[in-house]
């Protein structure tokens, strides 16, 4: 059974470097995905990456969300998630903070204990990027090896 690895990462540059080097130990886009709430700093990673490009929700496929995203572009203080990668299709678009549970139901019914998913939702609202790897059991020291070597910030 497939184990889910979540990273946080201060910066955009230390994300694309983590990102890159999962992609350079055998991990495709298929395994790898990555959340901000920030646009602007998911263009850069899909850019340096090449993970894809940053999905926002059905939202913003409207004339409002267009109008909507180009807002969020100009301020880069949305408060919903933007992601690319697998993870996208489910977590694009939640809204964070507030008092809504959008994105921390998700990460528990993929096995991710409450406190933790508020943990990485505040995070998100700080500012930091999320880096999410799914991967077998067996891996997962290599890809925690992975995210340390390169600052990810611990959660309590």
């Amino acid at each position: 059974m497939a184990k889910l690895l979540i990273g946080i990462f201060s910066t955009t540059q230390d994300a694309s470097i983590v990102i890159d080097e999962l992609y350079k130990t055998g991990y495709s886009d298929k395994e790898v995905s990555v959340l901000s709430r920030k646009l602007k700093q998911m263009n850069k990673i899909s850019e340096s990456t090449g993970i894809g490009k940053p999905m926002t929700g059905n939202a913003g496929n409207s004339v409002f969300g267009m109008l909507k995203n180009m807002v969020a572009n100009i301020e880069d203080d949305p408060k919903e998630v933007v992601a690319a990668g697998p993870a996208a299709r489910k977590m694009a678009g939640t809204e964070i903070g507030k008092g809504t549970d959008d994105f921390i139901v998700p990460l528990m019914s993929a096995g991710v204990p409450k406190e933790d998913a508020q943990q990485y939702e505040a995070h998100l609202l700080k500012g930091h990027v999320l880096v999410m790897v799914e991967c077998e059991p067996h891996e997962a020291d290599r890809v925690a090896n992975i995210f340390k070597a390169h600052h990810v910030v611990e959660i309590e």
